[in-house]
């Protein structure tokens, strides 16, 4: 075969390899396109007194960890943990449900029950009316076990910790339409992200956590 033809051949062949490596390099390299602007967030919004769980909204994680549910004292000072949830990959959640630790919560007065059953039910959420309740991000430390000591509180670019607060009340008005979402999220002080808000699809009625976009990585 003639020696230009086959240089032609391998030249040919070369740039179809080339090519095909570029295109999977583009593909790989899709930019993440979050609902916020900031690196890690989070977003509980007033909601009925549950003793047994709370739901966070909304949380990003740029990094695995948690999200930890803690008391408020009236001046907003962090109290007890409340509660943690699972362990999460770094993403975007939504309707995450942090179940509460056994006997937390609620004042001191409210927590002496009584012996009758029929009354431990409501007693339980007397415990957790208008209870503030905070919610942060807590980095994990690698071994997939929220530990208080040695897990670290996310922190935002000013160095404040990445949290949202709400007050359980049984008057409290659910978030029913995507606009109401975005709405908090921005009261929240995020930039949300037109584009993805308006890709956003969300059962806002579910009760367990939706995962919105995750990546194995940090952002």
């Amino acid at each position: 075969m003639n020696k230009k033809i086959i240089g032609g051949i391998v030249v040919l062949v070369a740039l179809v390899v080339i090519f095909a490596v570029w295109i999977g390099s583009k593909n790989n390299s899709v930019e993440y396109q979050s609902l916020v602007k900031e690196k890690d967030a989070v977003m509980i919004a007033d909601q009925k007194p549950n003793s047994e769980e709370t739901v966070v909204q909304y949380a990003k994680l740029s990094k695995p960890g948690y999200i930890v549910i803690y008391g408020q004292n009236s001046n907003g000072q962090k109290g007890e943990v409340l509660g943690v949830s699972d362990y999460l990959p770094a993403g975007e959640y939504t309707n995450v449900v942090v179940k509460r630790r056994s006997g937390s919560g609620g004042s001191s007065s409210n927590k002496q029950k009584t012996n009758s059953q029929t009354q431990t039910q409501t007693e339980s959420q007397m415990d957790v009316e208008n209870e503030t309740v905070l919610a942060q991000i807590v980095e994990d430390d690698g071994d997939q076990v929220f530990t208080e000591d040695s897990d670290a509180v996310v922190v935002d670019e000013s160095g404040n910790p990445v949290e949202s607060d709400a007050t359980l009340d049984e008057n409290a008005e659910t978030i029913d339409t995507q606009d109401e979402f975005i709405a908090e999220l921005e009261d929240e002080g995020y930039t949300v992200d037109t584009d993805a808000a308006d890709d956003l699809d969300l059962d806002l009625a579910a009760t367990t956590s939706e995962s919105v976009n995750t990546t194995p990585e940090s952002f």
